[in-house]
């Protein structure tokens, strides 16, 4: 009594033992009388074991996995819920694929969870863990043994010299390989003869320079030699006019004597 006329969504249960389950919507319009018809059903009290794995384990290590126990309850709007089992004993058995590296004995937490330490011995997929809850037996496959991957470490190759260009000679020769030549200094005597080269024999760049040197030098000092015989020859000629008018002199001062 007193509910205004409108859309009603209706559903009805026992709070912790029954429930409709599904609910029904309908009008209702003012100063109506509707009838409702339900059909309830117990909840099954039974838990439920759940096995959770985080997938594979490689072959010598080891991996976590854990059991969540839960049980189907109502909660204040007549919903079916799983709750979790706080303060259960969960134990565990495995095949021989798989040992415990923990307690085969844990107790669930607040959130329902009891957490084991499993170790992969041998390469399989067919291993299973059985778990007992309150004399409730549930098996589960396991996630299975994998081979551990093979590591593979790639060297990467030194890098490559880069090419060095060297631009052949002007000597007029035909190009030598790029290396490095030294030239031996031409080695000249005194002016008055001519000057003599060495020439060491190493590359044909070396004779190349040592030649150049050496035709330099002839030349400088056929220069000095050609300067030197043109003073000679004009101070020979300063000294037959000399001695020339020395004699037109002397004749001179005879025939005044006479």
């Amino acid at each position: 009594d007193g509910l205004q006329g409108g859309r009603y969504r209706v559903r009805s249960w026992v709070p912790g033992q029954m429930t409709s389950g599904a609910s029904v919507v309908r009008f209702v319009a003012d100063n109506t009388t509707e009838q409702f018809n339900f059909e309830l059903d117990e909840i099954d009290p039974t838990p439920t074991i759940e096995f959770v794995h985080g997938g594979a384990i490689f072959q010598g290590s080891t991996g976590s996995v854990a059991v969540a126990v839960n049980r189907r309850a109502i909660d204040q709007n007549g919903v079916v819920v799983s709750a979790p089992i706080n303060g259960w004993p969960v134990s565990v058995q495995t095949t021989r694929e798989v040992s415990l590296r923990s307690s085969s004995v844990d107790t669930t937490n607040s959130e329902g969870v009891a957490s084991f330490t499993l170790r992969c011995n041998s390469v399989s997929s067919s291993g299973v863990i059985t778990v007992t809850v309150n004399q409730q037996t549930e098996i589960f496959r396991l996630p299975g043994c994998r081979a551990r991957p093979t590591t593979t470490t790639t060297t990467a190759p030194p890098p490559r010299p880069r090419a060095t260009t060297t631009a052949p000679s002007n000597s007029g020769q035909n190009p030598q390989p790029s290396q490095t030549t030294t030239t031996q200094p031409a080695t000249t005597q005194a002016p008055t003869t001519q000057a003599q080269t060495t020439q060491a024999p190493t590359t044909q760049a070396q004779t190349t320079t040592t030649r150049a040197t050496t035709s330099n030098q002839n030349n400088n000092q056929n220069q000095n030699q050609n300067n030197n015989q043109n003073q000679n020859t004009q101070n020979q000629n300063n000294q037959n006019q000399n001695n020339n008018n020395q004699n037109q002199a002397n004749q001179g001062s005879g025939s005044a004597n006479g």
